[in-house]
Order: C-alpha cells, then sequence, then structure tokens
C-alpha cells in the first residue's frame, strides 16, 4: 500500500486530511514540519507527500529543496492559503507536481492524490522523446481532448471556454498574415485553444467572481501560466508547447509576468496570443459594433512596444481592419 507523509504545523488539519485519506484506504503518517518530515522519512519510504508551504523552523519550499539534495524524487503536492506568482514560479520550478489552495475541497484532493500516485514510473529508463509538431493524424484525437478540456473548463467558467475559442480565431488571422506554414498553424491553434488552461487551478472564489478582484487576488489569479504550463507540459508533441502557455502574460518591455521577459526573448507563440487574448479581453468588456472594435485596435497601438511586440501588433491590427471590419462594417 502506498504511504503518504503529510507535513502541516496546523494541527486540526492535519487531523482532517490523515482520517479523509486513511478512510480511502491510504497509508497516513504526518509530520508538523520539515525537520520532523526529514526524520520521518529517514525510517520510512513514501510514494507522495502533502506539504504546507508555511511552517515554522524548515517551510515547504526548504523541504521540497532539501529532497533535491538527497535525489529523492518523492512526488510533492504543496497545500497553501498563501501561494503568489512568486513563490509558485519557485515551487514548480523544484520540481512540485501539484499545488493545492486552502481552503481546498477533499474531492479536489482525492483527485490530485490518485493523479499523482497512479502515475507510476516506468521499469526502465524510457527513451527520451524528442519535440515535434502535431502530425496530421494526431489532430482528431488531440481536438477530442481539447474540447473534452473545454467541457471541464465550461462547467466552472463559460466565459473562459467560449474566449479561449475567440482568442484561437484571432490567432489563426494573424498568423496566416505572417505566413506560417500548416503545422505551425495548427499548433499555435492548439495552444491558443489552451492557453488558459491553468485557470482550472483557480479556486472558484476568484474565476467566478462578478466583481474587481482585490490585490491578493490578482496575485493570486497571476498563477494561472504557471499552472498551465505543468498541465501541458507531458505533451511532446509541440516543441515548447509549455513555455508558450507559460509566458502568455509577459509584456513586450519586460513588465509582465511570471518572469519579466522582453523583446524577442519572449517566445514568438506567446507573443501572438498575448495580443489576441488582449484584444479579446478588451473587447469583451465593451461592445462588439464596429466603433467599437476600432477605439480597442487605436488603444492596443499606443501599447505598442509596451505590452505588444509592435510589429506583430501593426500586422494584426492592419488584417483586422481589412479582413473583418471591411467585411462587417
Amino acid at each position: 500500500m502506498p504511504r503518504i507523509l503529510l507535513v502541516d504545523d496546523e494541527k486540526n488539519l492535519r487531523t482532517a486530511v490523515t482520517l479523509a485519506l486513511e478512510n480511502e484506504g491510504h497509508k497516513v503518517d504526518a509530520a508538523e514540519d520539515g525537520f520532523e518530515a526529514l526524520a520521518l522519512m529517514r525510517e520510512n519510504k513514501y510514494a507522495l507527500i502533502l506539504t504546507d508551504l508555511r511552517m515554522p523552523r524548515m517551510d515547504g519550499l526548504e523541504l521540497v529543496r532539501s529532497l533535491q539534495k538527497w535525489g529523492e524524487k518523492i512526488p510533492v503536492i504543496v497545500l497553501t492559503a498563501h501561494a503568489t506568482i512568486d513563490s509558485t514560479a519557485r515551487l514548480f520550478k523544484a520540481g512540485i507536481r501539484d499545488l493545492l489552495l486552502k481552503p481546498f475541497a477533499l474531492e479536489e484532493l482525492y483527485k490530485s492524490v490518485n493523479r499523482i500516485l497512479n502515475d507510476t514510473e516506468p521499469t526502465q529508463a524510457p527513451e527520451e522523446v524528442s519535440p515535434q509538431t502535431i502530425k496530421p493524424e494526431m489532430v482528431p484525437l488531440l481536438m477530442d481532448a481539447v474540447q473534452a478540456l473545454f467541457s471541464t473548463i465550461g462547467t466552472r467558467d463559460e466565459n473562459t471556454s467560449a474566449h479561449s475559442a475567440r482568442v484561437a480565431c484571432y490567432v489563426l488571422l494573424l498568423a496566416k498574415k505572417m505566413g506560417l506554414n500548416e503545422n505551425e498553424l495548427r499548433d499555435l491553434e492548439f495552444l491558443a485553444l489552451l492557453h488558459d488552461i491553468g485557470k482550472l487551478a483557480l479556486p472558484e472564489t476568484i474565476l467566478l467572481k462578478k466583481t474587481r478582484l482585490s490585490e491578493s487576488e490578482e496575485e493570486m489569479a497571476k498563477i494561472h501560466p504557471l499552472m498551465g504550463e505543468n498541465i501541458i507540459r507531458p505533451l511532446h508533441c509541440i516543441a515548447g508547447g509549455d513555455k508558450v502557455i507559460r509566458h502568455h502574460h509577459e509584456w513586450f518591455n519586460g513588465r509582465g509576468y511570471p518572469d519579466n521577459l522582453a523583446g524577442d526573448a519572449i517566445p514568438l507563440f506567446s507573443r501572438i496570443i498575448a495580443i489576441a487574448d488582449a484584444f479579446d479581453n478588451r473587447l469583451s468588456a465593451t461592445a462588439y459594433d464596429v466603433p467599437a472594435q476600432e477605439r480597442v485596435l487605436d488603444r492596443m497601438r499606443q501599447d505598442a512596444g509596451k505590452q505588444f511586440d509592435p510589429t506583430l501588433l501593426e500586422t494584426f491590427i492592419t488584417t483586422y481592419r481589412a479582413v473583418v471590419i471591411k467585411k462587417t462594417g
């Protein structure tokens, strides 16, 4: 039976999570901080570690880094109420497998634990998988997967699903004008459809909030590109696809997130998606008539070289006016 180590300084939560997991048939040991966890690890072998982030003596990040130094490859799920974009970036860089935001539903916990425990390691070293573009024969299967993910997103937030579909249309409008080849267009469309997949990891109190987010909620929402990268990473069919998702909120002047990349350091596909994403978000906040579209395009032009790649933005504006506005106007 897989053995789980739970690390949290909050006694009531340790008790509740231990009972919940044991009720599901798991064997659980509990520790109140990183030092106690390391002591238990010297005596026992664990298939999974669940750890809080903020704890006395040794916090969750220090524990994860200690595992790295030991060469231990035990998967880790972080349980925290204090995630920020910086702390989350450090955690995923350190190799954690998932992050659950407190307070979390037990169903979320069971789903994450079972998914990771069922993800068994191969007995032989696998052959290295070379990144590639999506092959034509893979398209139906992948698009079915996209539709399934859309259904999942739609059950939580219908707007996110519809937004992603519109972004993919705008992305193709720009990418075709740029002369990207068929394989590149296929990859880019797939990534545009999934650019906000990381929002599945956000609590519904943030995802479905109708009023303006607070400063702390805004910070929490900025985690979604990192979570999206984590979801996309196992897909080896698109070279660098996970990084495209990670960087679609970077700004051309380096003031975006999560890594403050600037200029050409931002992946090309991320720069394309950023324009389409912002256009749809800004247009959705107003009317969809021609004057409103013109106003949004003019305001975006003011952000050329700041938020957006100026060359790509100008191509998008010119193409949108010629293809969309001219036909509907």
